[in-house]
């Protein structure tokens, strides 16, 4: 494991809890699937790793070796870093290049930002910046994007942040896909970075999350988080409370609650290098319930680092809590089915 890959995670992480922010309004745009809660679950099991799902019919993969190579390509010690950088303060070398309006599949709006004149043929190279975007709507379905309102280009130099997804400023309910396009040009791991993205779109949109509008309008305020977060009878994610039946609070009620005391404990440490310790040494503890090093950042990031394993690796056995992490989506009907789609799309992209 790289660990200057690691440290850059983990001071993501220590920003994006600090700035946390939420809705709690009448308001809810057209949302990607409604999860359909299944029997398999229930909010006071934790799993062992003993356990196993209930045996459901893989798909057929129809380019194992593509999608065994974009994960290796994602996880590999020199990838670029997936980021929780929802709302966050601009981080030390970020530099947002330009800004589109999203309407569906198309792009419109451009606003440019004063940039360095270094940095200006990034900013110009428009034919790079589409091609991102028609590469996420290419593998992700209209339907389950249809809260993208945005779409970044950023940088904060190469090998640092790949890409990440941000509430949008005015209306929570919407969000922007931003890609640091110095790091885009290895389609594999920018693909699998974007299927790791759409997974907190997927687990934190309104249908799935209530955020309380005093914590989103006060992002800074520690005591405003701390009140939603006491008055949440669920897992509270930065973006708010969690429904009973959403897919991240079912994640965290399953997997979380023995080791959740603990972890909080660690990013508690305001110390960067001596939370960074902690909490590789938390990761290396319970190696066996995390599909990676990253996804101990946060439950936020570990149901996004399984949902990515869930669609670019067969079918596991559950033979480890990590496993059966992979497994918790196959037991939502909606998700397999998503799952086929998504596969379909990726292997098609690739053919073409």
């Amino acid at each position: 494991m790289s660990n200057r890959r690691f440290s850059i995670l983990i001071v993501a992480v220590a920003l994006f809890i600090a700035t946390a922010a939420c809705i709690c309004i009448p308001y809810v745009p057209i949302q990607p699937v409604t999860p359909t809660q299944p029997s398999a679950i229930t909010e006071s099991a934790t799993p062992t790793a003993t356990e196993t799902a209930t045996p459901s019919p893989t798909p057929q993969i129809i380019c194992p070796n593509l999608l065994a190579d974009m994960l290796t390509a994602s996880e590999g010690s020199d990838a670029p870093s997936k980021s929780p950088r929802r709302r966050l303060p601009v981080l030390q070398n970020e530099q947002t290049l330009i800004t589109y309006q999203v309407e569906g599949d198309q792009l419109s709006n451009p606003e440019l930002d004063p940039v360095p004149q270094s940095l200006r043929p990034y900013q110009q190279d428009t034919a790079t910046q589409y091609a991102i975007w028609d590469y996420f709507t290419a593998i992700i379905p209209a339907d389950q994007r249809e809260i993208v309102n945005q779409y970044i280009v950023f940088t904060d130099g190469r090998e640092d942040i790949l890409a990440a997804v941000e509430q949008d400023d005015y209306d929570p309910a919407l969000w922007s896909l931003d890609v640091d396009i110095l790091d885009a040009s290895d389609k594999k791991a920018l693909g699998a970075t974007l299927l790791h993205e759409f997974g907190h779109l997927l687990t934190l949109n309104t249908s799935q999350v209530l955020t309380d509008m005093s914590v989103y309008d006060n992002p800074d305020d520690q005591q405003v988080y701390d009140q939603a977060a006491a008055a949440c009878p669920q897992y509270f994610v930065a973006e708010g409370c969690s429904l009973p039946d959403s897919y991240i609070n079912s994640f965290y009620q399953r997997f979380w609650p023995d080791i959740y005391a603990q972890w909080k404990q660690i990013n508690a440490i305001e110390d960067d290098d001596a939370r960074d310790q902690h909490l590789y040494d938390f990761y290396r503890a319970h190696r066996d319930q995390f599909v990676t090093d990253y996804a101990v950042t946060s439950p936020e990031e570990d149901i996004a680092e399984s949902w990515m394993f869930f669609l670019l690796t067969p079918k596991p056995a559950g033979a480890t809590i990590a496993e059966q992490k992979i497994l918790f989506f196959y037991d939502w009907p909606e998700l397999a089915g998503l799952r086929s789609e998504i596969i379909g799309r990726v292997c098609t992209y690739f053919n073409q």
